[in-house]
């Protein structure tokens, strides 16, 4: 029996074989007809790829199925029937889904071919107007209301929530009040004719009322009939409802979900001619707001100002804060110059309904004061007492009574929210002095910005009553303002800036707050977000870049369907959607905040992107470069549009006449300032570019060399005997050095001392050496301005010491310079140590001569005051005024000069200390020989002052994997930390540390590497996007750069985690396969931490974009460093950085000697957070 059952198998089995090949074949040949012959089949496949596999495995189904049908008593029949069941579902899905694509593409086709010949006569407005009804973006979402559980209301119950809350938002509150002026309104027949064509066609009416084109088409009868009527009603004592009331509707407010009534904004419809009405009294009114608000900072509302007078204003008090900042900045060895405290702030105000939370009684006040006509007043209190709201919630229609609030949609609103700010500015002036209200304070209708600098705390404390008393006014005059949607920036500097920050801000359920002195608790950010750019005290101009360039590829997004479709649109028409929906968005506001260099590059090549996105003009189909790709398309170039933007700007300012005059102080001269720095701002270099000046040249065949190690193994290989460093120049510190410092002269490379300097010089690794060896014959090297200025002090020092180290101008050279020899070097400390080390014969020839001299300026001195000769705290005056080091120099320098002593350095510099060592700790007693403390060979040494384990651990594993010669600043610094432990604001790390505050406070480490990656060049780091593709090409949904936020679920498995953050829709992956990347663990993305451990390999494979398609290549990484973060929150707790040599792992913790661990570790597995990736090279 067995024998048979397997005979009847193998037979089945065969035969499905034999099924399966046939089926092959037929599908080969109705894909191709005329093939016939196997040979020509599998070469077909060959060429064909995975497309005709994919199609064989399609049908396999159904070749199953009838294999099931030849053997009934076949178990997998049942399974079978059921896949082919499924696979047939599957195919029609997908051909319903192909048809319905096609038809609804074959309609978009058809409408745009009809708008684009429409828009040959009035432009491309009805182009638009098609393109919007296709947006692809979020569909519209019905308003449902729900109650606290969650339940969806009836009608009835709907109904009756939005009456009570409409009830409750417009009928509460004291109405206008009227005191009976007598006037006459006045109009004619053509001021309402006028009134009537300033209303757009199409405009929205109420429902039982003619449209526009009725009211603009109506004869001189019926107009005088209007202007009759009109007049008669301003006479009455009441107006009739028909001109006062307003139709309401109810539309979402995003993003917020529509299923509450705070969640929904109220937008008014009135009739006709109540918009005559109000259009011809906001005519009346406009030469007294015009008046009033001349001294005024509100930039709504107000003929002459918009949101670009609003932004630069703001941006103003920025840039001063910034230089007061730079001023602030520590420097090695000089403290905060005894200042103990200074800074900025910039309070954000959130109000909600501001319209329709205006106190009327204020309203009529506001007007009062401006002393507009009482009969206008009354006029605008008969448009607003009791003005009904006719609404309608499911059918079922009711009016509220309003009895405060401005009237939703009166064309006069605008105007009297003006009036109201007025009010607000001559309280708050009533309380401080309006010339320093006008600097401090910007409107722009109800966004508002107070933006102060203080000087001690006795001024930080009268800003905060200042916000204090901003809050209560707008409170007093009914709007309603949001504590916890407001948000303070705050920039403290100085010796006393941690304790007072520590003062200011609270912790509540994990944010930060500064706590008000009326107890209010105010959200502290490091930006917020005014009039679509980003206002922060921290590199604006990049920030607001990165937030218009997302919403530039957010409106492409929307309308991607449409400037892509070369079948409907010609490329004029595309071009033109282009530039008002995607470019327009992009470069909104730029003129006004600015670009750096790296902005102005990525926004020339956001455009270009774009561009070539739109008219499907790729580099690898066309074969030209971007400058060419302009060039042919006639495009202006990204600064030339910013340029001319700005230029109209400053044109309309300085037109006579107007009432932004007096406000010009506050925000021109930035604009003007800025004009000129982007007349003069060129894009940086792409940082693949390699500086050919820093390149090393192979004097035989003219290869070029990125160092000496790679050009010595070339010429060993191919130019064995060569003499390819020929011996360089004797060393001159007046002819190799740059400006004194330890910097060569030719190439421009920054070394620790002169000891490094000469060995570059003299061992002709520099390569530029054949510049040095033309200048070496110099009789003399050019007279630098430093070396003039050394003489100059030469001369007042053997003068009057005690003078020249007073003077303002030499004490910043005496603290970072030599006076007896003039090497640069870096701080107080290194000053006094080149003396010892350099000058001894000099130093013990005079010490004994200067010390009574020294004492004698300590009268001078006064504890806990700054010193005037160093600006640093005087702790003890006897002892600094022997340590003060600019008294110090002058009085060496004077002796030396009386002796006439030999001036010139002993040596160089010493070579460094090879080994470091340990001091035994006090009262230990000293048994046999000292075990010197294990230091990691090119360990970097960063001490943890304020709170720096952040930027320690970042730097750190940044030193630990990069490439020498691609980040000298990172070996200058690890040479400095070997003598001495610094920190990451020591001013060896200022290139790389540029945009970056250290304010004490714990950060974020990622933000913080993704902050100072833009200054390493050298760092090729892997940058990701996401890609959808589309008939031609793709569209780049999401793009950014490193590190890399793997958003995707928390796995057990790295590898595991990265493929899930891959495979997502749209598909997630690197654009290249950069040296390094650098990934972010999702830990911190709910309520609190996520502390589950994840497996670590040392090899992990990432996707990567295949060319300019979605498909993806998988390249090997090996994990080269990591950063461990201890805590609750990336902005506390404690970091610590995790490195791999050749055979092991070590942990580290900032300049702690580093501990060998284990991979696996539990306190590695789950608390990392960083993790730095190397590509292995095949």
């Amino acid at each position: 029996m067995a024998t048979v059952v397997s005979a009847l198998t193998t037979a089945v089995w065969e035969e499905l074989l034999s099924l399966l090949e046939t089926a092959n074949d037929i599908r080969f040949n109705e894909i191709m007809p005329g093939t016939r012959t196997r040979e020509e089949l599998l070469s077909l496949s060959q060429i064909s790829g995975g497309h005709l596999a994919r199609r064989t495995l399609r049908s396999l189904p159904e070749v199953l199925l009838a294999l099931a049908d030849l053997h009934r008593q076949l178990k997998q029949r049942l399974v079978w029937r059921t896949w082919a069941a499924v696979a047939r579902q599957s195919a029609a899905a997908r051909h319903a889904q192909r048809r319905k694509f096609e038809q609804r593409q074959q309609l978009i086709d058809e409408q745009l071919a009809q708008a684009e010949a429409k828009s040959s006569r009035d432009g491309s407005h009805s182009l638009y107007k098609v393109i919007r009804s296709f947006k692809t973006g979020k569909p519209y979402e019905r308003v449902q209301l729900r109650d606290e559980h969650g339940r969806f209301l009836t009608m009835k119950e709907e109904r009756q929530v939005l009456e009570d809350y409409s009830r409750d938002l417009f009928g509460t509150g004291l109405d206008f009040q009227l005191k009976g002026a007598s006037g006459s309104l006045g109009i004619t027949p053509t001021e309402v004719m006028d009134q009537l064509r300033s209303i757009k066609v199409g405009k929205a009416v109420p429902r039982d009322c003619p449209p526009i084109v009725a009211w603009r088409s109506l004869g001189p009868e019926a107009i005088q009939h209007i202007s009759q009527l009109l007049n008669r009603e301003t006479q009455a004592d009441s107006m009739d409802p028909k001109i006062t009331s307003s139709s309401i509707s109810w539309l979402p407010k995003p993003p917020k979900k529509p299923d509450k009534p705070a969640s929904l904004r109220p937008i008014g419809v009135i009739a006709p001619e109540g918009k005559v009405l109000a259009g011809h009294l906001r005519k009346r009114l406009k030469p007294t707001l015009q008046a009033v608000m001349s001294e005024v900072t509100q930039f709504g509302f107000v003929p002459g100002r918009g949101t670009e007078e609003a932004i630069c204003k703001a941006l103003t008090h920025v840039d001063e804060a910034r230089e007061r900042a730079r001023h602030m900045q520590r420097q090695a060895g000089r403290g905060h110059g005894g200042v103990t405290l200074k800074g900025s702030l910039t309070f954000s105000v959130d109000m909600s309904k501001a319209f329709d939370m205006v106190d009327r009684r204020r309203l009529r006040e506001s007007l009062e004061l401006a002393d507009a006509d009482p009969f206008l007043i009354d006029l605008v209190g008969k448009l607003h007492i009791q003005a009904l709201y006719d609404m309608t919630a499911n059918d079922q229609a009711f009016s509220i009574a309003t009895r405060r609030g401005i009237k939703q949609g009166c064309k006069l609103a605008p105007s009297l929210f003006a009036f109201a700010t007025f009010l607000l500015f001559r309280r708050l002036g009533a309380k401080c002095d309006i010339a320093a209200l006008q600097k401090v304070l910007t409107m722009y209708a109800d966004d508002t910005l107070l933006q102060m600098h203080f000087d001690d705390k006795a001024q930080l404390q009268e800003a905060l009553q200042l916000c204090d008393l901003l809050l209560d006014q707008l409170t007093e005059l009914g709007f309603k303002v949001n504590p916890e949607k407001s948000a303070l920036l705050l920039q403290i500097h100085g010796g006393s800036a941690q304790t007072t920050r520590q003062g200011l801000i609270t912790a509540k359920q994990g944010e930060k707050f500064v706590q008000l002195p009326s107890g209010r608790l105010i959200a502290l950010k490091s930006q917020v977000t005014y009039l679509g750019i980003i206002i922060s005290y921290q590199d604006y101009e990049m920030k607001s870049l990165r937030h218009r360039l997302q919403a530039s590829k957010a409106a492409l997004k929307e309308v991607a369907h449409a400037v892509r479709n070369s079948r409907a649109v010609t490329e004029k028409r595309r071009l033109s959607i282009w530039r008002i929906t995607a470019w327009a968005s992009a470069m909104y506001g730029l003129h006004v905040v600015g670009l750096t260099p790296q902005g102005l590059s990525q926004l020339e090549s956001h455009m270009i992107f774009q561009l070539r996105f739109v008219l499907r003009s790729y580099s690898q189909e066309t074969h030209e470069t971007n400058q060419q790709f302009v060039q042919r398309n006639g495009f202006k170039a990204a600064k030339l549009q910013v340029l001319k933007r700005l230029q109209q700007f400053i044109k309309r300012q300085r037109k006579p006449g107007g009432n932004q005059l007096t406000l010009l102080p506050f925000y021109l001269p930035r604009a003007e300032m800025l004009f000129d720095a982007l007349s003069s701002l060129t894009a940086s270099p792409k940082q693949h570019i390699t500086n050919q000046q820093q390149q090393h040249v192979c004097t035989e065949c003219g290869s070029l060399f990125s160092g000496t190690g790679a050009l010595r193994r070339h010429s060993q290989k191919h130019h064995a005997g060569a003499c390819l460093f020929p011996k360089g120049p004797r060393f001159n510190p007046k002819k190799h050095a740059k400006a004194g410092a330890p910097e060569c002269i030719a190439c421009g490379h920054q070394f620790r001392s002169y000891f490094f300097l000469r060995r570059h010089i003299e061992a002709s690794t520099c390569p530029r050496v054949s510049l040095l060896l033309q200048n070496q014959d110099d009789a003399e090297a050019p007279v630098t301005e430093l070396e003039q200025l050394h003489e100059r002090i030469k001369v007042e020092a053997l003068r009057d010491p005690g003078q020249t180290a007073m003077n303002p101008e030499l004490q910043l050279w005496l603290m970072e310079s030599c006076a007896l020899c003039g090497q640069a070097l870096a701080g107080n400390k290194a000053v006094k140590q080149h003396l010892n080390r350099q000058h001894p014969e000099v130093m013990t020839r005079v010490q004994a001569k200067i010390s009574p001299k020294l004492q004698q300026h300590k009268v001078m001195m006064k504890k806990g005051h700054p010193c005037r000769y160093c600006r640093t705290k005087v702790d003890a005056p006897g002892r600094h005024s022997e340590q003060c080091v600019p008294l110090l120099q002058a009085h060496v320098l004077q002796e030396a000069q009386q002796q006439r002593l030999d001036l010139t350095p002993r040596a160089y510099e010493g070579k460094p200390r090879a080994t470091s060592t340990t001091s035994r700790p006090r009262g230990a007693p000293q048994i046999g020989l000292q075990v010197p403390v294990f230091v990691l060979e090119g360990f970097l040494l960063l001490a943890n002052r304020h709170n720096h384990c952040y930027a320690n651990s970042a730097l750190q594993i940044l030193h630990w994997v990069m490439p020498t010669m691609s980040a000298p600043v990172l070996q200058e610094a690890y040479r400095a930390s070997q003598l001495a432990r610094i920190t990451p604001e020591h001013h060896v790390l200022s290139a790389i540390i540029r945009g970056w505050t250290f304010d004490g406070s714990q950060h974020d480490s990622a933000e913080f590497l993704s902050a100072i990656l833009l200054n390493l060049p050298g760092m090729q780091v892997c940058s990701w996007e996401t890609r959808s593709p589309m008939e031609a090409g793709y569209v780049v949904d999401e793009e950014g750069l490193s590190p890399i936020f793997l958003a995707a679920p928390f796995a057990a498995d790295l590898q595991a985690m990265i493929n899930q953050w891959s495979n997502q829709t749209p598909v997630h992956a690197m654009i290249t396969a950069e040296r390094f990347a650098i990934l972010a663990l999702p830990r911190y993305v709910g309520a609190g931490k996520n502390s589950s451990p994840i497996r670590l390999q040392e090899t992990l494979s990432l996707p990567v974009f295949e060319a300019e398609g979605s498909a993806l290549s998988w390249h090997s990484f090996s994990l080269r460093a990591g950063v461990i973060h201890i805590g609750e929150e990336t902005t506390s707790g404690h970091y610590r950085s995790l490195i791999r040599t050749a055979t092991q792992w070590f942990l580290a913790d900032d300049s702690r000697p580093p501990t060998v661990c284990n991979l696996n570790d539990p306190l590695i597995t789950g608390n990392v957070y960083l993790l730095l990736l190397e590509l292995q090279q095949d």
